[in-house]
This record gives structure tokens, C-alpha cells and sequence, in this order.
């Protein structure tokens, strides 16, 4: 399929670049397609949206729309640097493929089925709790 071929380049071509790293703090920016950059922009409500689920063991994600740039607070003991940059370029390659397939939004359904493909592809996921950053 086109759209995962296309989803899969972008990332791996320039999807996340790790800002800074120590462990259990890592700061990353969302870099590559300026498409896929406005879009996730004017959608100022997807990264909670999307973020309703997380990989067990990240504490807090705290993302800037405007920079494009995240930090994402973790448990060592739980989860790695790796891990953690394998299941979000992974989820690019989903909102990619859902962007390329013409959708508009990244509603609630949409989500959930995000998160039912990743955990079927072996991520462990959970809610953010209330209070945590997203």
C-alpha cells in the first residue's frame, strides 16, 4: 500500500530527532514532512487526543505544537530511550496513513483503533491518568 510505503519513508527519513537525552528525560522534535507538521499544527487538540494512550512507563508528555518539539519524562526501570522512540515513530506512521487516506481529524474512534493496532503489534499501553501532562 502506497500510504504505509510513504508513512514508513517519512518517518525513517525524518520523523523524531532526539534534542537531548538523559535517562529517564528525553526532549525530541517532530521533524521531516512540512504537511504532516501544519497539519499536526492546525490540530492543536490532537496530541491529547492522541496521547490518551502511552506507553507503560512514560510518566509525563509534554508537547509545543508551535516548536514541534516534545519532552517526554520516563522510568527507566520500565522503558527504554529505544523503546520509547520505536512506539512513536511507529504511531507517526499510523497518523501519517491516516493523513494520507484524506482524514481530516483524529477523532476519538480513530484513536482508540491506534492504540488497538499498537498493542496488538506487542506495545504496552495505558491511559494517562488525570493530572498527567499530554
Amino acid at each position: 500500500m502506497i500510504g504505509e510505503w510513504v508513512a514508513k519513508t517519512w518517518v525513517k527519513l525524518g520523523g523524531i530527532t532526539v534534542v537531548h537525552s538523559i535517562p529517564g528525560r528525553l526532549r525530541i522534535r517532530f521533524t521531516g514532512g512540512v504537511k504532516a507538521r501544519e497539519f499536526l499544527q492546525k490540530q492543536k487538540n490532537i496530541p491529547e487526543k492522541l496521547f490518551l494512550y502511552k506507553l507503560r512507563g512514560i510518566e509525563a508528555f509534554e508537547f509545543n505544537p508551535l516548536t514541534s518539539k516534545a519532552l517526554i519524562i520516563y522510568d527507566t526501570d520500565v522503558v527504554s530511550e529505544k523503546e520509547i522512540l520505536a512506539w512513536l515513530n511507529r504511531l507517526l506512521e499510523l497518523i501519517i496513513q491516516a493523513v494520507m487516506k484524506g482524514e481530516r481529524s483524529v477523532d476519538q474512534q480513530k484513536i482508540d483503533r491506534i492504540a488497538l493496532q499498537l498493542t496488538e503489534e506487542g506495545y504496552v499501553l495505558e491511559k494517562f491518568e488525570q493530572g498527567t501532562s499530554a
